[in-house]
């Protein structure tokens, strides 16, 4: 992921990285489907998967 030594040192919490997906990522995955959405000439249907881990 990073050259050199970084590596060695490099750690995130929990808490960090549901932060860094949440707000970080979300917002341009987001993006990306409105963009798509936009430009398709198909109707669409966005699902969400929420089932747990036994």
């Amino acid at each position: 992921m990073f050259p050199g030594t970084i590596t060695e040192q490099f750690s995130m919490s929990k808490s960090k990285v549901s932060y860094l997906i949440s707000d970080g990522l979300g917002p341009f995955f987001k993006k990306e489907i409105e963009k798509q959405i936009q430009t398709s000439r198909y109707p669409y249907t966005i699902q969400f998967d929420e089932t747990g881990n036994a």
